[in-house]
């Protein structure tokens, strides 16, 4: 079976368009033949057919425009039910005994519409009762007690009622007083819930509920005034006038409903054109998102994105849990080739104004196809800079090993070694030619331990893990052959990743002047402000130094980088040298 969302053509659609019709032709030939004639020509006897035409029409267009809504189909039933409760010049008692008991089922299916908008499904149970509560006055009002009302006790001229039990106005009357009793409860439900939709709608569908609601108070305004007016007797609701307002009124419903759908229908159109003019933006991701989220009256809006290994990342990159229906939160997958690569996260809301959310998927989905692709980038490059610091923190880790072993090992059995050649120096203190062959062992092992001592503070110096950067420099200042001027300003602890490498920043630029600068002083300085730690060391030597010259340089400048920092050397030819690093400190 083909459903109404996806014919263009139902037979539905047709057959109340046709039943439309056929009334207005049937009316059109009661009025030309019926022994109450001639009727003139007016306002109340053509009113009927040009509202009728204008719920026709608008039902029509509406159902072509929005086959998703039942807004369309409803509007063509309004439009029948108008027209079947305007047949009454027909002399045909069938035709007239329907027009007799249709009464104002019309406005029954207005306010339906009204609480349905813009899909034409009622959201809960509540309004679902609500609804047929009305219908339910409706049948009360316009059917049972008209079944007590003969209409030839009115007019004999007037065609038989074939509905009619028994001639009993007071029923009829008593019938009508419980509805009227029942409508006033009903209308402030009515009303209380329209409020509520238009509080909860998002901002896409309170534009279009604005238009439609203004046909909501032409209706209720008619039905109010005609009513009043009835009530006190006056004869307004039959003059010309009244007859004037009363269809310019009726006219004007069907047309703001329609009004309301082609709103959504242009909202979508400018979605789409939107989205297009965004696809040629440089920064796609954040201008689409942003767009989307405004244009959608949804701040709150997420983007998210499926990897071919099923997992999920957010539009930053960041692994995120799979996107799922939550209380309040809607999520609409973006397919491609039957296969999930995108999702919208949006408030429920939206449920609304399905086309709208189907403009995204449709053609904002090359866009959001190639922003995932570049928050794959973005997760794959964290995932580098992870590693690089997983690997510097890894190096730094081994430094230090390295250091506690020859500390703990080599460097200490050398120490007992010379320890023991002293003693044995002792005893055989009388012994010249061992003791000069003792001393000259002895030397060679206070060499060994310079070196050994060399090695490990080259590996990972003990005074940077025990006392600190400053501490550190200090110690690297010290043992310079230049003078070294120092400005220190940060003596607060930071990662061992983070102090480990500033030292080898420094380190390198010390060993780099001393080699080959030819400078006759050097000036180091460390500060720390707003969570960066900048190092600048400056030498006054022949300059000319280059990342990429030497592979000291290249390393710390990939170890820098590692750390999210950055590291860069001006060096003129003849000017000296300065270089400058910048850490993050968190």
């Amino acid at each position: 079976m083909t459903s109404l969302s996806q014919a263009t053509y139902h037979p539905l659609h047709i057959g109340l368009t046709g039943l439309g019709g056929g009334i207005l032709i049937a009316t059109a030939i009661g009025l030309a033949t019926s022994n109450r004639g001639p009727f003139p020509v007016s306002v109340i006897t053509v009113g009927p057919f040009f509202v009728t035409s204008a719920y026709l029409v608008a039902g029509w267009v509406g159902w072509k425009r929005r086959p998703d809504s039942r807004i369309g189909l409803m509007l063509l039933i309004a439009g029948v039910l108008y027209a079947a409760e305007n047949m009454a010049p027909i002399d045909w008692a069938p035709l007239f005994t329907i027009s007799w008991l249709t009464g104002n089922f019309y406005e029954n299916v207005v306010g339906h519409m009204l609480l349905a908008f813009p899909s034409g499904r009622l959201r809960n149970q509540g309004e679902r009762l609500l609804v047929i509560a009305f219908y339910a006055t409706g049948v009360a009002g316009s059917v049972i007690a008209q079944m007590f009302e003969n209409p030839k006790s009115v007019a004999a001229i007037l065609p038989r009622n074939l509905a009619l039990i028994t001639s009993a106005p007071h029923i009829g009357d008593a019938i009508n007083l419980v509805t009227e009793i029942a409508a006033v409860p009903l209308t402030a439900a009515f009303v209380v819930v329209m409020v509520h939709h238009w509080r909860d709608a998002a901002s896409t569908t309170r534009r279009a509920l604005a238009t439609v609601y203004w046909a909501g108070a032409v209706a209720g305004g008619l039905i109010v005034i005609r009513n009043v007016l009835d009530s006190l007797g006056t004869s307004f609701t039959s003059s010309m006038t009244w007859a004037w307002l009363y269809t310019v009124a009726s006219i004007a419903v069907p047309i703001f409903f329609l009004l309301g759908l082609l709103r959504l229908q242009m909202t979508r159109a400018a979605l789409g054109d939107l989205v297009i003019e965004l696809g040629r933006d440089r920064d796609v991701q954040e201008s689409l998102r942003d767009a989307l989220a405004r244009r959608l009256g949804d701040p709150t809006l997420q983007l998210s994105y499926q990897l071919p290994d099923g997992s999920w990342i957010d539009d930053a990159g960041e692994p995120i849990a799979p996107p799922h229906d939550v209380v309040g939160r809607m999520v609409r997958t973006l397919e491609s080739d039957g296969a999930r690569f995108a999702a919208l996260t949006m408030d429920e809301r939206l449920r609304e104004v399905p086309e709208v959310v189907d403009a995204v998927a449709a053609v904002a989905g090359l866009a959001i196809a190639n922003d995932r692709l570049r928050a794959e980038v973005r997760l794959q490059l964290a995932e580098v800079e992870a590693s690089r610091r997983r690997i510097v923190g890894a190096a730094d880790a081994a430094r230090r090993k390295v250091e506690r072993d020859l500390h703990d090992g080599a460097q200490q059995r050398l120490v007992s070694l010379a320890l023991g050649l002293q003693l044995l120096q002792d005893h055989l203190a009388h012994a010249e030619d061992v003791e000069g062959e003792i001393q000259t062992l002895q030397g060679e092992l206070r060499d060994a331990l310079a070196e050994l001592r060399e090695l490990a503070r080259g590996l990972h110096p003990t005074i940077l893990t025990e006392e600190g950067l400053v501490a550190a420099i200090e110690s690297l200042a010290e043992r310079s052959n230049l003078p070294v001027t120092l400005s220190l300003s940060d003596e607060d602890r930071l990662p061992l990743t983070i102090e480990a490498t500033a030292y080898f920043v420094v380190a390198e630029a010390l060993t780099n002047v001393t080699k080959y600068a030819q400078a006759s002083k050097i000036s180091i300085e460390v500060s720390r402000n707003n969570g960066i730690l900048a190092i600048h060391v400056t030498d006054d030597g022949v300059g000319g130094a280059r990342i990429g010259a030497g592979s000291g340089l290249t390393g710390l400048l990939d170890r820098v980088a590692a750390l999210g920092g950055s590291l860069r050397v001006d060096s003129p030819v003849e000017g000296g040298t300065r270089i400058h690093a910048k850490l993050p400190t968190t």
